[in-house]
């Protein structure tokens, strides 16, 4: 299981871990829409942003 937590980036990050560990796919061959075969582990993102920081 892979767990994402953050903004943006990080969890795209996070979905990306979560197709490559199990994927025989090289990096590139990934760019566009529909381009991953297989299986991903699963995956929880849990977004935040900077108003979630703030105390009020």
């Amino acid at each position: 299981m892979v767990i994402g937590l953050g903004g943006g980036s990080s969890l795209d990050v996070a979905k990306l871990v979560a197709v490559l560990i199990n994927s025989e796919q090289d990096l590139q061959a990934l760019y566009g829409i529909g381009k991953v075969s297989g299986q991903r582990l699963p995956l929880i993102n849990i977004p935040h942003g900077r108003d979630g920081l703030r105390s009020h």
